[in-house]
């Protein structure tokens, strides 16, 4: 997360890309709800039956779960931070995890809760950051169906079930990297590899299991200025909490301001496999698709309720 309000020449031909894309019906016509108007809320993760948020703006700082309604309540306590939260899902005990486990980033330490427990230290990683630290497993096999973590100085570890972290990358995967997700086998040449949201370069870099780096593997020009803050791919079977099928968080800080916004299932069809971009700064959302050999970016929605974007989570 970063505020800033500077509109890049790069920025302004990006919104005339936009709006071409509209005049020719590329934007893809989703249909987001506000889901809670609870103000600062930054990270979220959710299951087919709960739904965990973290606080960052303000007084609403803590973790929080939230009912169907969109109204919030304490889970636990915490400090001002930017903190993110995963669930550890079924594919996560082959690393010796509990699935439904939820894991919460607070700088350089990891937390773990067993609902309805209290969240306790799990592990800690060699990073000098206080915040933006990404978290996330990986479903898909390459990287032994460990959580993966990743510094805002962009180094990648790997965690497994009982706290023992492994650096995956030598050298820097990005200029402020957040928002990790494992892309699946059929995700093209970088299938199976960990795809990082590269803040600052406005560009999606990839970390293979040797640990070598692979920048803007999308190749968008002149580094897309729009800020990418957090990945998430689309299931090819999609799941539902209280009817839906993907989250935004949108850290609102006024009352009343949308925070979290909700996707139904139906504006996924057909879309399994594809990858989904928040830009922070620039308030869209787009898909990115292999296609034909190469990587497809159109946008997915530009909903005019945003405010400064964050995490998602794909059920």
């Amino acid at each position: 997360m970063k505020k800033r309000t500077k509109i890049s020449l790069r920025t302004k031909i990006y919104l005339t890309i936009v709006g071409l894309l509209a005049l020719t019906g590329i934007i893809y016509a989703a249909n987001p709800v506000t889901f809670s108007t609870f103000p600062g809320l930054t990270g979220v993760a959710v299951s087919k039956t709960e739904m965990f948020a973290t606080g960052y703006a303000g007084s609403n700082t803590d973790v929080y779960t939230l009912n169907c309604a969109g109204i919030p309540t304490v889970y636990q306590a915490a400090p001002d931070a930017e903190k993110y939260i995963t669930i550890a899902p079924a594919q996560s005990v082959a690393a010796g995890f509990t699935p439904r486990d939820v894991f919460l980033t607070f700088g350089n330490l990891i937390f773990r809760a067993t609902p309805p427990g209290p969240f306790a230290f799990f592990a800690q990683i060699t990073c000098s950051e206080p915040d933006h630290t990404g978290i996330t497993f990986d479903k898909v096999g390459t990287f032994g169906n460990d959580m993966i973590v990743s510094c805002k100085a962009g180094f990648l570890f790997k965690i497994d079930g009982v706290g023992t972290v492994t650096q995956i990358n030598a050298l820097p995967a990005g200029d402020e990297t957040e928002g990790p997700v494992v892309a699946p086998a059929s995700f093209g040449q970088f299938g199976g590899q960990i795809l990082v949201a590269d803040e600052d370069a406005g560009r999606v870099n990839a970390i293979d299991a040797a640990g070598n780096v692979t920048f803007n593997v999308f190749n968008w020009p002149g580094a897309f200025e729009p800020t990418p803050e957090a990945l998430a791919f689309v299931p090819s079977t999609l799941c539902t909490f209280c009817g839906f099928a993907f989250f935004q968080a949108s850290q609102q800080s006024p009352a009343g301001f949308p925070s979290m916004f909700a996707y139904p299932p139906t504006d996924f069809t057909g879309l399994g496999g594809s990858l989904i971009v928040t830009l922070e700064q620039d308030q869209r959302i787009v898909r990115v698709e292999f296609q034909a050999g190469n990587y497809a970016t159109t946008v997915f929605d530009n909903h005019p309720g945003y405010n400064i974007l964050e995490r998602t989570s794909c059920v």
